[in-house]
C-alpha cells in the first residue's frame, strides 16, 4: 500500500514537473530554481487597439524642437524657433499657446504619412482656449489640398474640405475667450459634424474631400498665415468617425 502511495505521489510530481516545462520553456527539471515566480503576459501596444487615435498631442511630452506624439504610431510634432509655440498650463496638464501679442505665427508641422488618407472617414478633437479673436480666421488644424479645421472672426468654428461642390460647414455656437472649450469635428464619409463641448452643433451632407497623405499643420491657416490667437491641448485624430456618445465622454463635464 505504501508503494503504492509513493508511486501515485511521483507521477503527480511528473506531471506538475512537466506542466512547469510548457509554461517556462524549461527543459531541464533542475533549471526551475531560476524560473521567474510570476508569469508576465505583455499587453498589446496601445496602437494595435481597434479605434485608437493615429495622433494624440497631450503636449506634455516635448523634446526640444518637437512635440511628442503619445498614441504610438509617432507622428511627432516639429516647429522651429521663433515659430515654436508657447508651454502653458492646460485644461489637462500642459498646453501649447500658439500665435503672439505681435501677430507672429506659431506652428506645428507634422510630415506626410499614409495613415493620414482618412479613407474611412476621420475624427479630430482637441480642447481650446482662446486668447482673442483671430483677425480672419485661425486654424487649430489643417491638411494641405484635403481640408481646413479653423476658428472663424467671430469664434465660429468652421470645418471646408477642399473638394468639388464642398461648403463650409460653421457651428451656430461661438468660443468663448479665455476659457477651454472641447471641440471636435466628425466625418464618416458622407457627413460632417461640428461637435462643441461634447454636443453635436451643426451637420451637413459632404461630398469626400480630396484624400492625400499630405502633412498636417497646428496653429496657422496654411494658405493666408494667418494666426491662431490660442491655446491647445490635447489635439487627437482618428481614422474613424467617432460616435456622438464617443464625443461626449471627450469633450462632456
Amino acid at each position: 500500500m505504501a508503494d503504492t502511495i509513493a508511486n501515485v505521489r511521483w507521477m503527480w510530481l511528473l506531471i506538475v514537473l512537466a506542466g512547469c516545462r510548457q509554461i517556462f520553456g524549461i527543459s531541464d527539471p533542475a533549471a526551475l530554481a531560476d524560473a521567474p515566480s510570476t508569469v508576465h503576459f505583455d499587453a498589446p501596444p496601445p496602437d494595435t487597439l481597434p479605434g485608437g487615435p493615429i495622433v494624440h498631442f497631450a503636449f506634455d511630452a516635448l523634446s526640444n524642437d518637437l512635440t511628442l506624439d503619445s498614441s504610438g504610431h509617432h507622428h511627432d510634432a516639429a516647429c522651429s524657433n521663433p515659430s515654436c509655440p508657447t508651454p502653458v498650463a492646460g485644461e489637462l496638464g500642459n498646453a501649447l499657446k500658439f500665435g503672439s501679442s505681435s501677430g507672429t505665427a506659431k506652428n506645428l508641422t507634422v510630415a506626410a504619412s499614409t495613415e493620414f488618407a482618412f479613407t474611412h472617414g476621420f475624427t479630430v478633437a482637441f480642447w481650446i482656449e482662446l486668447t482673442q479673436l483671430p483677425m480672419l480666421q485661425g486654424c487649430p488644424l489643417t491638411q494641405e489640398g484635403v481640408f481646413w479645421i479653423c476658428v472663424a472672426s467671430t469664434g465660429a468654428i468652421t470645418y471646408l474640405a477642399m473638394t468639388t461642390g464642398a461648403g463650409t460647414l460653421e457651428s451656430t455656437a461661438l468660443l468663448q475667450m479665455g476659457k477651454f472649450e472641447h471641440v471636435a469635428v466628425t466625418y464618416d464619409g458622407a457627413r460632417a459634424t461640428i461637435y462643441i463641448n461634447g454636443a453635436a452643433d451643426q451637420s451637413t451632407g459632404e461630398p469626400m474631400p480630396a484624400m492625400g497623405n499630405s502633412s498636417l499643420v497646428l496653429g496657422t491657416d496654411i494658405e493666408t498665415g494667418s494666426v491662431l490667437p490660442a491655446t491647445l491641448d490635447e489635439l487627437e485624430i482618428w481614422t474613424r468617425p467617432l460616435s456622438a456618445s464617443e464625443i461626449a465622454i471627450l469633450g462632456g463635464p
